[in-house]
């Protein structure tokens, strides 16, 4: 499990980078909002091909105020991946899920942390037969 951000300190996260190492064939898509410049396109997070890469800004002082996470690769559909995250003044959302919003739009409410969790698909129980 990996949990980021200052949720003690309340300082606005701006921009945020997610590998799956365990899995490199898991790659990670986030996409969201950023406060004054709307909806941010998909970006997609593949280890360690692309390291650099960042979703949000850089040294712009512009917080994240929401995010969706999906995943993609040959082993996706045998995951989900589950995260939510704590908005100052408000506290942690409820957990979402596999390309739901977490957050805000608009509402100058920053995201100070983020727990992301990958796990594995539970299989559907089947009923016995009668």
């Amino acid at each position: 499990r990996e949990q980021n951000g200052m949720i003690e300190a309340n300082k606005p996260i701006e921009s945020i980078a997610i590998y799956c190492t365990e899995k490199p064939e898991l790659r990670i898509k986030a996409r969201g909002h950023v406060q004054c410049d709307g909806e941010r396109p998909w970006v997609l997070f593949s280890y360690p091909t692309n390291k650099e890469l960042y979703f949000g800004t850089h040294g712009r002082s512009l917080a994240l105020e929401g995010i969706c996470r999906e995943l993609e690769g040959p082993e996706a559909d045998k995951f989900d991946i589950i995260y939510k995250v704590y908005l100052r003044d408000k506290g942690w959302t409820e957990p979402f899920e596999n390309g739901h919003f977490a957050g805000t739009r608009g509402l100058a409410r920053p995201i100070t942390g983020i727990a992301v969790l990958v796990v594995p698909k539970i299989a559907p129980t089947s009923s016995p037969s009668k």
